[in-house]
C-alpha cells in the first residue's frame, strides 16, 4: 500500500511538472519494474520503477520535440522521418552496498542513493537510422524517498532491514541530456535475423558517458522495431513495433567510458561518500520482446559485465516491462 501511494504522489509531480502532458493524445502506457532479485542478488542498483507515457504521430496527429529538449534540438532532423515518438517518464532509482546490515557501511563499498527524476525522449526514424535526444531531471537524497520504499518493500517480503540509509547521498537537483543515433548494420536475406548499432553520448551530473553497443536480434517483423535499443536506458519496448505482430530474441555487448557518475562520485557540490571505480566498461545483456494486439512485454538481464566491483553492482539486474495500447 505505502509503495502504490508513493507511485501515485511522482504520477502526480509527472503531470503538475508536464502540463501540456493533459492535453496530449497518447497511444501507449508502460510499466517498467528493474531488479537485482531476477539475479539473485541484492545489492548495489537493487530497484527501479518507471512509468511512461508515449504519442506516436500519424496522418492526424503531428507531434514535435517538447520544450524540456529544446537545448537539443537543433542536433535532429525529423523532417525526413517515417516514424516520431514523444515519451515522457517518472521514475525512482534505489542503489545499495553489498552489505546492507551494517549502520555504517565501509567506505569502500558503493553509496547509499536513491533517485526520483523526469524524462523526456524523442525519437525520429526512417529505413537507415533512428535518432534520439533525451534531458532527465531529477532529485537525489532522502527527498527521493528511496529510503521509505525500500525499508517498506524488504518488510513485506521478509528481506534484511537496509540500515545504512543515514549515510546516503545529500539532497541534490540533477540532471542529463542525451543523444543517440542507431542503425541496421546487417540483415539476413530471410528477414529473420538483423544486427543493430548504437551510438550515446551523456552529459550531465547524473552521469556522462560515451558508449557503444551492437545487438543481434532473431525474430519477426524485425525492420519495426529496430529503434528498441534507443530504449536501452530505459529498458522498455518499442510502442511502433506492434502496428504489425512482432517478437525477437536479443544478445547485446556493449562499451562505455564514464567520466562521471553521481552513484559513484557522491554528491556534486558539497563532500558525501564516494568510491573508486574503473571508468571503461565492458558488458552484455540478453532478453526478448513480444507483441500481440494491444500489449509489449519484454524482459532483459544484464549479467555479463566485466570492470571493477563497484559498477558491477550498479550494472547487474533484470527488467520487466509491460506496455499496453490506450
Amino acid at each position: 500500500m505505502f509503495y502504490s501511494l508513493n507511485l501515485l504522489k511522482y504520477i502526480l509531480v509527472f503531470f503538475l511538472f508536464f502540463p501540456s502532458v493533459s492535453k496530449a493524445e497518447f497511444d501507449w502506457i508502460s510499466f517498467t519494474y528493474d531488479n537485482d532479485f531476477f539475479l539473485g542478488d541484492d545489492s548495489g542498483y537493487t530497484n527501479g520503477l518507471f512509468f511512461s507515457l508515449y504519442e506516436l504521430e500519424n496522418s492526424d496527429k503531428k507531434i514535435e520535440p517538447s520544450w524540456m529538449l529544446s537545448p537539443l534540438k537543433w542536433s535532429i532532423e525529423s523532417e525526413s522521418a517515417l516514424s516520431k515518438i514523444n515519451s515522457y517518464t517518472v521514475g525512482q532509482v534505489i542503489i545499495t552496498p553489498d552489505d546492507i546490515t551494517q549502520k555504517v557501511p565501509p567506505s569502500n563499498s558503493t553509496p547509499y542513493a536513491g533517485m526520483l527524476f523526469l524524462n523526456d525522449t524523442y525519437i525520429s526514424s526512417n529505413k537507415k537510422y533512428a535518432d534520439a535526444i533525451r534531458v532527465t531531471l531529477g532529485v537525489v537524497g532522502p527527498i527521493s524517498g528511496a529510503e521509505h520504499v525500500q525499508k517498506e518493500i524488504h518488510r513485506i517480503v521478509g528481506a534484511n532491514d537496509p540500515k545504512g540509509w543515514d549515510t546516503q547521498l545529500n539532497n541534490e537537483l540533477v540532471f542529463q541530456f542525451s543523444r543517440a543515433r542507431a542503425w541496421r548494420s546487417w540483415v539476413s536475406e530471410n528477414q529473420r535475423f538483423d544486427i543493430v548499432n548504437m551510438l550515446d553520448v551523456s552529459l550531465g551530473t547524473i552521469s556522462s558517458s560515451v558508449s557503444a553497443s551492437s545487438m543481434i536480434r532473431y525474430g519477426k517483423n524485425l525492420e519495426k522495431s529496430y529503434e528498441t535499443i534507443l530504449y536501452a536506458q530505459k529498458r522498455t519496448s518499442n510502442p511502433v513495433s506492434v502496428k504489425k505482430e512482432h517478437w525477437n530474441v536479443f544478445a547485446s555487448i556493449y562499451t562505455k567510458y564514464l567520466f562521471n557518475s553521481i552513484f559513484l562520485d557522491g554528491n556534486t557540490f558539497e563532500k558525501s561518500r564516494s568510491v573508486d571505480y574503473d571508468p571503461k566498461h565492458l558488458g552484455m545483456a540478453l532478453g526478448f520482446s513480444y507483441s500481440w494486439n494491444n500489449y509489449i512485454v519484454s524482459l532483459a538481464i544484464n549479467n555479463f559485465n566485466q570492470g571493477d566491483k563497484e559498477r558491477k553492482n550498479l550494472d547487474r539486474f533484470g527488467t520487466f516491462t509491460i506496455a499496453i495500447k490506450l
